[in-house]
C-alpha cells in the first residue's frame, strides 16, 4: 500500500519522479521502486517523503486489505483529462470510500441504510423531464417546489455515501457510483458553488433518468439539472409568465436563494417561453459582464459531508475507536481531532 500512497501524494502535491527524488535525496528509480511496491523505503527517506508531502508518517503507511472495489455508474470529467490526472482521482476516491465503509462496519452500518427508489424513469422527450425532476424530488422525500437548501445533507439522509476531492484536477466534475452495495458521489470540492451543485444535480439524472438514443443525453442532464433545482412553478413564481427583460439585479436574488447559475436561470425562462430568444442573448452578455457578482453568490448550509464525521465521533465515544483511529478515519492529525471533540473549527 505505501507505493499506492506515494503515488497518490507526489501527484496530488504535482511533483515529478525528478522533483520528488531531488527533495529527498534518492534517485528517481528508488522513488520508482517505491511506487511499485517492489522496494521499500528506509526510515529516514519514509520521515523525509513525509515532509515532502507535509504529513504524518503514518500516513504513508495506511493499508486496506479488504478494499471494496468502486463502479462509478456516471463520470463527469474532460475527455482530454491526462491519465494521471485520472488515476489520482480513482484512488482518492477509492481511499476515501473505504474509510467510509470501514468506520460502517464498525458502527454496524446502521445509519446509511439506502431505501431509494433507483428504478429507471424513462422520459420520450425534453418535456417529459419536468415531470421526471419532481418524482425524483418525492424519491428523496424533497418538497415539490421551493430551493434544495443542501444537496451534500440531502444526499447523505437518504443513504449516499458522499465524498468530496479535494485540489482535484481541473476537468473533473463529479462521479456516482455503487461500492459494496452502496451507492456514493464523489465531487469536485470547488469554490464557485452554483456549478457545483448544477454539476452534482446533472450527474444525478444520469442515475435516475432513461432516454431514448435520438435525445443528446448530456443536454437532457443539464435540462434535468434545471427543473430540479428550480422548478417550473418557482420559476413562474419569481419571473411571472412572460417578461420582455430580466434584470441581473433578479438573477442575483435567484442564485441567491436556489444556488442555481445565472446562466441556468437564463436557460430555464428561455425553455419554458418567459423570454424571447434574443432577450437571452442580451442576458447572457449581461450575465458575463458581471460574473463576479453572480458567481459564487449561494452560501449553502451544510456544504460539507458530515455523515462520516457523525459516525466517527459516536465511534469514539463509545470507546469502539481510539484516537489514532479516529483521525485515520477523517484523514486529520489528532490535534484537528481534539478540536473536532470540543465544537472547536479549524
Amino acid at each position: 500500500m505505501i507505493g499506492e500512497n506515494v503515488r497518490r501524494l507526489r501527484r496530488k502535491n504535482d511533483m515529478s519522479m525528478d522533483k520528488l527524488a531531488e527533495t529527498i535525496g534518492v534517485s528517481k528509480n528508488a522513488i520508482k521502486k517505491y511506487e511499485l511496491n517492489q522496494m521499500s523505503p528506509s526510515y529516514d527517506n519514509l520521515i523525509k517523503l513525509a515532509n515532502a508531502f507535509n504529513i504524518e508518517p503514518s500516513k504513508l503507511l495506511e493499508e486496506y486489505p479488504n478494499e471494496k472495489i468502486q463502479r462509478p455508474l456516471y463520470h463527469r470529467c474532460k475527455s482530454n483529462l491526462a491519465k494521471k490526472d485520472r488515476e489520482y482521482i480513482e484512488l482518492e476516491i477509492r481511499r476515501s470510500l473505504n474509510k467510509y465503509l470501514e468506520a460502517l462496519k464498525l458502527d454496524c452500518e446502521t445509519r446509511m441504510k439506502n431505501n431509494i427508489n433507483f428504478d429507471p424513469i424513462h422520459v420520450e422527450s425534453l418535456e417529459d423531464i419536468e415531470a421526471a425532476a419532481d418524482t425524483v424530488r418525492q424519491r428523496l422525500n424533497l418538497s415539490p417546489l421551493g430551493p434544495v437548501i443542501s444537496l451534500v445533507a440531502l444526499f447523505e439522509n437518504a443513504g449516499i455515501l458522499v465524498v468530496s476531492v479535494k485540489d482535484a484536477p481541473k476537468g473533473f466534475d463529479a462521479e456516482f457510483g455503487i461500492i459494496d452495495d452502496h451507492h456514493y458521489m464523489a465531487y469536485a470540492d470547488t469554490n464557485n458553488i452554483e456549478r457545483t451543485r448544477h454539476t452534482i444535480t446533472h450527474e444525478m439524472g444520469h442515475v435516475f433518468l432513461s432516454v431514448p438514443e435520438d435525445i443528446d443525453e448530456e443536454r437532457a442532464m443539464s435540462y434535468f439539472a434545471g427543473c430540479f433545482l428550480f422548478p417550473k412553478a418557482n420559476v413562474y413564481e419569481e419571473l411571472g409568465k412572460k417578461r420582455k427583460k430580466i434584470t441581473v439585479g433578479e438573477l442575483l436574488s435567484i442564485v441567491k436563494e436556489y444556488g442555481i447559475s445565472a446562466k441556468s436561470i437564463v436557460f430555464r425562462a428561455k425553455q419554458l417561453d418567459i423570454i424571447s430568444e434574443s432577450a437571452a442573448k442580451e442576458l447572457y452578455i449581461s450575465i458575463n459582464q458581471h460574473r463576479e457578482r453572480l458567481e459564487g453568490q449561494y452560501v449553502e448550509t451544510n456544504n460539507n459531508p458530515s455523515m462520516l464525521v457523525q459516525i466517527v465521533l459516536s465511534l469514539f465515544a463509545e470507546e469502539i475507536i481510539s484516537m489514532s483511529k479516529a483521525s485515520e478515519l477523517l484523514d486529520i492529525g489528532n490535534v484537528s481531532f481534539r478540536k473536532m471533540l470540543e465544537g472547536v473549527s479549524n
